[in-house]
């Protein structure tokens, strides 16, 4: 079963269809949230919010753009840390 929103524990919604892409220079994957999934518990009692995602595009180098369509998973609490940027909108067209 997939959730549409969460909120995460540092207050940062993330929404299906959202655009992330990392927070850095080289080698740039924009990222389309496809699923958050049920959330499980870590041996220490933390929730975890699984979130499917599509690489849509990747740069990997200045003017090499492809489009992997590659898809992977990670924790919420990542794809909306230090590591990745919520782009400008932050909606995909579906």
């Amino acid at each position: 079963m997939s959730i549409q929103q969460h909120i995460t524990d540092g207050g940062k919604e993330i929404r299906i269809g959202q655009l992330y892409r990392d927070a850095r220079d080289t080698n740039v994957r924009t990222l389309r949230v496809d699923a958050i999934e049920e959330p499980w518990q870590d041996w220490k009692g933390h929730k975890h919010f699984p979130v499917a995602y599509t690489v849509i595009r990747q740069e990997r180098e200045p003017g090499v753009i492809v489009e992997p369509m590659r898809r992977g998973q990670m924790d919420a609490e990542r794809l909306t840390g230090k590591d990745f940027v919520l782009l400008d909108g932050g909606e995909a067209d579906r």
